[in-house]
């Protein structure tokens, strides 16, 4: 699995999540019902890290959204540290993993 699958898949599984939590947490002063407002937070957070990884699309050890060579030949540092978000996740290559 390359950095930008993991980071696309793990997006993905944000999403479904997020599509299960209940809109609503209850009812508020004069029984009015208060919004969670954790999902549309989460869904606009999927899409800004989809816009980051198809800016960086990889091309052997090169990324054309950095414009940069990178050690990685999966992945420049940007990917890199949206991957770390999710290092305890099975699929993480530790090899991704930014510093000591």
């Amino acid at each position: 699995m390359t950095l930008i699958e993991f980071l696309l898949a793990r997006v993905s599984d944000d999403e479904a999540q997020a599509a299960n939590v209940s809109l609503f947490v209850g009812p508020g002063p004069d029984f009015k019902p208060q919004y969670r407002g954790i999902r549309p937070r989460v869904l606009a957070d999927c899409e800004a890290k989809r816009q980051i990884i198809s800016m960086h699309p990889i091309r052997a050890r090169y990324c054309d959204g950095c414009g940069m060579e990178t050690e990685h030949p999966q992945g420049c540092l940007n990917l890199r540290a949206l991957a770390a978000i999710y290092a305890d996740h099975a699929d993480y290559d530790q090899t991704w993993r930014l510093g000591p």
